[in-house]
This record gives C-alpha cells, structure tokens and sequence, in this order.
C-alpha cells in the first residue's frame, strides 16, 4: 500500500533533517522570526491529547525562540471552528493550527465546512503519529484479530466494540475493519478515552480502540488483551502485538498524526523556519522518549510528505464515511 512507503519516506526524511540543521543554530532566531509570541490554534479541549502535544512542542520552541507558542484552544464542531479561525487568519506566521488528522476527516463528515482543506491552509510538517490498538476483554476469550473477527461472525451484531471519540481515525479504522471483513460490530460511542476503557474492562464494551499508552497498563495487569496495533511498526509499549498488516488488513493501516499548518500564502521561509526548528525538538532523543511515554512517536516531514498524506488518507477516510453512512453527532 503506497501509506505504507510514503511512512517510509516520512521516517528517512527524519535523518536529514538532522543532518540539515546543526544543534546548536537556532534558524528562526538568525532569520528574525518571531518577533512577538506565536499562536497555536488548537482546536480541541484544554487536555486533551492534541493540547498536551502542543503544550509539550510549545514549550521546547519556546526555549528556542525566545518567544511563547500561545495555545489557543477553540474545540467544537470536529475541529473546524479553530481551523476555520487559521484559515481566515493573516499569512504573518503568527496564527498557526496543530491538529490531529481528524482535520482531514472533518470536510467530510460536515457537508458545511468553511474552508478548502487544500487551497486556504499551507503545509508546515508532521509532529507526531499516534498509536492506537485494538483492545479486548479476556472474557472474550479471543487473543487474535482473526480470532475476533471469527467471534464476531458467530454473532453477528452481538458485539460491541468502543472508541474515545465518534468520526475519529480510530472509529473509521473500525468501521473499514467491519466492511472488509464482512462482520457486524454495534459502535458504543464514549466520551473520552477513560471511559471507553473503563467500559471495556467492565465488559460492558468488549472491545475497544484507543491509545495504546493508555491500554498498555491494563494489558500487563491481565484485565485487557491487546490484539493489533494501528500503526506501520509494532509498539515498543507492547512489542509482541501484530500490526493490521500483519494481522492480514494492510489496508487499514492508516495510523492518525499530528500536523501544523498555517494559513494559505503563508511565506515559504517561514514555512521552512518553522519546520527545522520544530524538527529539531521532535529529533531530540529525550523529547521523543517524552512522547512516547505517552503513546506517540516523534516524526518530523517535509510540507511535501504532510501534504501527500493528507491526499492519500482523506479519500480513505471518505469513502469510510460514505459507505458507513456516519453522520454528525448531534
């Protein structure tokens, strides 16, 4: 699968990016950008995963530039309040969007949405992917994906199965799990990660997708199994858990990110600034060992790569969409 590669090439990028840009030159202070603070539109809540990425990031620019990232955190409406307020924003540099992939999930789930996802916002580089896996009950008595999917087979919609959060990468993933295996599964929609494991645990939902930082513990104390990993490499939280494509489902194989973008005309050298200093935290060992303690792997990209996988991933995620019949939540 071309997701695949261009993972790939996302994580070679990485490499020469270090090579690029030496430890000790700050490319963004030489250049006389920022002058003043810099504000990163969140749109999602005060704590959630998003914010504390773009806090932690934050923080470490910073330092850099001698200048704050203001988090500005505008949720609602699946992300496209804070995306639109960017959207709309000046191309100065100074108002800048850090966003999970549900940005490219949005247009398609709201038939209103303001803005082109192409043509008004300017590509600044990946951050970070998140890893997620599918989680079970061991009173399911079921260890494998094959083995759920067999399970699910024999009772067919008598399964339920949860995700943090309705019109996710997560939930889509789940909802294509569904269709390309042809099983039913009812979605028990939570309204946040705890509860969803929470219900999982209880066996209220017996199966569950969601952050893998936050399963792992419950993994290791016996009161869930872990069963595939939505990412392109294995977990070093849960090592021996398959990927999707090792589970036999490469085509699902489509774990969510984090991005920043500016507003469309954004100047390239800001664009090209702002990538190598942020790149230079995210290839920092310690700030990387930092975010994945918390479920996610540091990954810098060129605009480039962050815009081709914005065009790989959003049709998927449409015709998920489409063929599932999601609509918003009301």
């Amino acid at each position: 699968m071309r997701t695949v590669t261009l993972w790939s090439r996302i994580a070679g990028a990485v490499f020469a990016l270090v090579a690029v840009v030496p430890c000790a030159t700050v490319s963004a202070q030489s250049a006389g950008y920022p002058a003043k603070p810099v504000r990163i539109i969140v749109p999602a809540a005060a704590g959630s995963a998003a914010d504390v990425v773009a806090r932690m990031l934050g923080e470490r620019v910073a330092r850099a530039w001698s200048q704050p990232w203001v988090i500005d955190n505008r949720p609602g409406a699946g992300g496209t309040i804070g995306a639109d307020a960017v959207a709309k924003s000046a191309p100065d540099g100074y108002a800048l969007l850090f966003t999970a992939n549900s940005f490219i999930i949005a247009p398609s789930m709201y038939p209103s949405v303001p803005y082109d996802l192409y043509k008004d916002f300017t590509p600044v580089g990946l951050v970070a992917t998140g890893q997620d896996a599918i989680f079970v009950n061991p009173a399911l008595n079921v260890k494998t994906l094959p083995e759920l999917v067999a399970a699910a087979k024999r009772t067919p919609g008598g399964l339920n199965y949860g995700a943090p959060f309705y019109g996710t990468s997560a939930h889509l993933i789940m909802e294509m799990l569904k269709r390309s295996a042809g099983v039913e599964l009812t979605f028990i929609p939570a309204s946040g990660g705890p509860q969803s494991f929470s219900e999982a645990v209880a066996g209220r939902v017996p199966v569950v997708i969601g952050s893998i930082a936050a399963g792992a513990g419950m993994v290791q104390s016996g009161r869930l199994n872990a069963i595939a990993v939505v990412d392109r490499a294995r977990s070093k939280l849960l090592p021996d858990v398959p990927t999707l494509t090792e589970a036999g489902y490469p085509q699902l194989n489509l774990p969510f990110w984090f991005g920043l973008y500016g507003p469309a005309r954004l100047p390239a050298p800001i664009v090209q600034q702002v990538n190598r200093d942020v790149s230079q935290v995210l290839n920092s060992p310690e700030f990387a060992e930092a975010l994945l303690a918390r479920g996610f792997v540091a990954r810098s990209s060129t605009p480039a790569e962050l815009e081709a996988l914005m065009r790989e991933s959003q049709p998927v995620f449409a015709k998920a969409i489409a063929d599932s019949g999601i609509k918003p939540q009301q």
